[in-house]
């Protein structure tokens, strides 16, 4: 099992390198608004490397590209070759192999994600396709089927490491039936028993500059459904405060944000956590098509192209290993005590009458005064019960208690602490300096 450890690298041929350097020249410029570095071009040792994956298909069919005919049952995934702006790449497929493509040596692209309390760091590109979006995601790897048991949906053997995995994954992210060739929402699983279901989730998105570089700062902490541009006819309006961030970018004088819209039912972006444990996954860097595809033609009403691309999987580190660690128990409550009573006897109206009169302080651990406790305690006059009392301390940590009054010419007051509370705080009788007192007169 390869350990997920480092940066991870990835290399393209010379040859492509100079092709992709005549459509640089050919789009114009595309500049970025994260950190840009000078292009990469020896891949330090010991590196991961991401392999160009073998699901791709180069052109949409015709009948599809006619928008006459339904996409299949199962997931087919077509390469796009237009830029952020929908301008063509001025180079032929040959083939139509870009996963033979993405193979060639002269790119090269490096993450130092690692786990911790969450997945993170920085993914630096170079040479990719230029002015081109990229989702960034993770993906499931289980092959088992879901079962039922008395027709309820039960899961598959979560025991193993790789279906604990995709579940995580699914449950902040989406699912996907392997079988169907589609997205799955929570409430349709049950529909799915005996379907191999993948969970997945985009967390982030990277996009290339003019000669294909790129740099982009990771943080999993969100939950995205797709990336949309500013760009273009049919493009969804992203919604304040709970979308992405929209990212700018300049491509040929045309300014184009990007952003990531929320995935429904989901932590808001920035709130998304994953469990604790060692994750068995994929790493996958997926071609943003922007529904270019001819069966986003009717939904969104977006310009279509028989090249436009429909969400082709580009890269991939097929035996992504990290480990997500406890964020540790939450913070102790602050612990309170009594550090000081006095009491003493005052004459009460009319003068016949006396009671008892004291100050307790309260403290925390680091011996500040403690504001807005409430202490409780019974007094006792010449050792009979005499009453209750309870004050709330001031902003000097000190409550006041007062007894009942009594008649008698001489007798001796005494208090005991019963109780001290204060939300958010924790008592301890057995830090107390003191926990009552006593006075004469």
């Amino acid at each position: 099992m390869y350990r997920f450890r480092g940066v991870v690298s990835l290399m393209f041929p010379l040859a492509i390198a100079m092709v992709f350097a005549g459509i640089a020249a050919a789009l114009d410029g595309c500049s970025l608004p994260s950190p840009d570095g000078s292009p990469t071009t020896n891949a330090p040792s010991g590196l991961r490397t991401l392999t160009p994956t073998t699901e791709g298909i180069p052109f949409i069919p015709e009948a599809l590209a006619r928008g006459v005919a339904p996409y299949p049952g199962t997931e087919l995934q077509y390469y796009r070759h237009r830029d952020l702006i929908d301008r063509a790449y001025s180079w032929s497929p040959g083939d139509g192999s870009d996963g033979g493509f993405y193979g060639q040596s002269g790119v090269l692209v490096q993450h130092d994600l690692a786990g911790g309390l969450a997945l993170a760091g920085t993914i630096t590109a170079d040479n990719l396709k230029p002015c081109f979006a990229y989702q960034v995601k993770l993906e499931g790897q289980s092959t088992q089927p879901r079962l039922s048991a008395a027709g309820k949906p039960k899961l598959y053997d979560l025991s193993d490491p790789i279906n604990w995995a995709n579940e995580q994954l699914g449950k902040v992210g989406r699912w996907w039936c392997m079988n169907d060739g589609w997205n799955v929402a929570d409430s349709e699983l049950s529909r799915h028993r005996g379907h191999v279901i993948r969970g997945y989730l985009l967390f982030d998105s990277i996009v290339t500059d003019a000669t294909g570089h790129a740099q982009q700062l990771i943080n999993l902490d969100s939950s995205f459904h797709v990336l949309w541009r500013t760009f273009g006819p049919g493009q969804r309006t992203q919604v304040p405060g709970t979308d992405g961030e929209m990212r700018w970018y300049t491509v040929d004088s045309t300014p184009v944000g990007v952003y990531a819209e929320w995935e429904p039912n989901r932590p808001l972006p920035g709130a998304v956590s994953l469990e604790p444990g060692t994750y068995q996954c994929r790493l996958l860097m997926t071609e943003e098509s922007f529904h270019n595809d001819p069966a986003s033609l009717v939904t969104w009403g977006v310009t279509h192209y028989a090249d436009g691309g429909f969400w082709a999987h580009a890269l991939s580190d097929e035996a992504l290993e990290f480990v997500i660690e406890p964020s540790g128990p939450p913070p102790s409550e602050p612990v309170i005590h009594i550090e000081d009573v006095t009491v003493w006897a005052e004459v009460a109206s009319p003068s016949v009458f006396h009671a008892g009169k004291a100050t307790v302080l309260i403290l925390n651990g680091d011996g500040s005064p403690v504001e807005g406790a409430t202490v409780t305690g019974n007094w006792a006059f010449n050792g009979s019960a005499l009453s209750t009392s309870s004050a709330v301390t001031g902003s000097n940590g000190v409550a006041e208690l007062r007894s009942s009054r009594v008649r008698a010419a001489s007798g001796i007051f005494e208090l005991s602490v019963t109780g001290v509370s204060k939300s958010g705080c924790t008592y301890d009788p057995l830090a107390n300096v003191e926990s009552g007192g006593a006075a004469s007169y």
